[in-house]
């Protein structure tokens, strides 16, 4: 079946990946386990397919972590400079969590929600905003501050206590509603509505402290994430990865469900976001894992 086939080819590339980063590690050392573990998922899914989103993932290590470890969960992203009319020139590098705590329990939700490319989708399936906010970064001077609008969607605004609860931003770190000086496109709908905060910062490095979690979708806008509970960070390999892992035990493991959300049964809510992800998986999987190997070879900008 192909989400089954499609995540032993994301598992080989993983290996593979963790291999030509670590060059201290060989092929008899890593380890056998897949590093997660699906937890209770015949117990749920005897009550219906409805309840796949609420699925949990269980972190054990394996496979998984090490892969977390070589990576960092290392999210690459071209950001805007100044002047504004120019292309975006500042690639950020920002590391996640490189050591996850062992056992860590998520959902296959969590995973979805954090996503770019699956946000819209996301709120359409569930009625709300996901954790992810589409935005534009502006790096004013490396030494100096960055800008970072939370732009407005075809959901509106978010709302700024959530988006300060959800980033850890102080109460004394200005945060309103604004309206840009410029205009911009989301899904080619004109938007100028935005949330907007500045970081100072005297360093690249200090900038990427202070910067919540960042991601790009497959056209490259910026997304700022919700860090998952107790501050976990995972790159959106990683993300890719479990959302692999997710569709490929449910086809190994319970065929009868999988059938059931082929065959449009009672409960099924959630299967067009869970065909895009898998899609997603196979286009953008191996695109991130060239991106790791060509940022290994190259120094940092």
């Amino acid at each position: 079946m192909r989400p089954l086939l499609l995540y032993y080819g994301v598992y080989a590339l993983s290996r593979g990946l963790i291999l030509f980063l670590d060059t201290n590690l060989r092929e008899c050392s890593l380890p056998s386990s897949h590093g997660i573990e699906a937890e209770g998922w015949q117990h749920a899914l005897a009550q219906g397919i409805d309840q796949l989103p609420d699925l949990p993932l269980k972190i054990t290590g394996g496979t998984f972590a090490v892969l977390s470890k070589a990576t960092s969960n290392v999210d690459r992203c071209l950001v805007q400079g100044v002047p504004l009319h120019l292309p975006p020139g500042h690639l950020l590098s920002r590391a996640g969590t490189t050591t996850i705590t062992i056992p860590t329990t998520i959902t296959i939700k969590m995973v979805l929600e954090r996503v770019p490319d699956l946000s819209t989708l996301f709120a359409t399936t569930f009625g709300g905003s996901p954790k992810c906010f589409q935005a534009m970064l502006v790096i004013l001077s490396e030494t100096t501050e960055t800008d970072v609008h939370i732009l407005e969607t075809d959901l509106g605004l978010p709302d700024v206590d959530d988006i300060r609860s959800a980033f850890g931003l102080p109460a004394d770190v200005p945060l309103q509603p604004s309206d840009a000086p410029w205009q911009y496109a989301v899904n080619n709908i004109l938007y100028r509505r935005n949330i907007f905060y500045r970081i100072k910062h005297s360093s690249k490095s200090e900038l990427l402290a202070e910067l919540p979690p960042i991601k790009s979708d497959r056209e490259s806008n910026i997304y700022v994430v919700e860090p998952l509970p107790n501050d976990l960070d995972l790159s959106s390999l990683s993300l890719l990865y479990l959302i692999a892992y997710s569709m490929g035990m449910l086809a190994r493991y319970y065929p009868s469900k999988w059938l059931s959300l082929l065959n449009s049964s009672k409960g099924d809510f959630a299967f067009p976001l869970m065909k895009a992800a898998t899609t997603l998986v196979e286009d953008r999987f191996p695109q991130l894992v060239l991106q790791e190997l060509e940022g290994s070879m190259s120094s940092p900008v």
